[in-house]
């Protein structure tokens, strides 16, 4: 339908370079994390991706995989995944619990995987 082709365009329109464009495209993936399961995200991002990868000329591993990663960092919401919804009952956690930890450790772990990714796979 083109619409990975004109998303893929307007998120190049906001991020120029490798790592930007990768961050980006993590931050796209976690948002859509915390309303859709991760396999959803992989499977809905992963044409976005290919484009995005071949328009920059990034290495399509590279960029698969920091979607991958991100798409499984669901740490912000107790519904993003099916464990945060079995363990806030019994912890007695409240949804702000969620937000207050998970944000942070969504950012340190997306940063760590884009660094990494781009390090060890390029």
């Amino acid at each position: 339908s083109g619409l990975a082709h004109t998303l893929a365009d307007g998120l190049l329109l906001l991020a120029h370079g490798k790592i930007p464009v990768l961050a980006a495209l993590m931050g796209v993936s976690l948002m859509l994390g915390v309303v859709v399961s991760n396999n959803t995200v992989v499977i809905m991002l992963s044409n976005l991706v290919r484009h995005v990868a071949e328009k920059e000329g990034i290495s399509i591993k590279v960029c698969i995989l920091v979607l991958i990663y991100s798409a499984n960092f669901s740490f912000a919401t107790p519904f993003s995944y099916q464990t945060n919804m079995m363990v806030m009952p019994h912890g007695k956690y409240v949804f702000t619990d969620f937000l207050r930890m998970g944000i942070p450790m969504q950012i340190f772990c997306g940063t760590l995987a884009v660094i990494l990714c781009v390090t060890m796979y390029d």
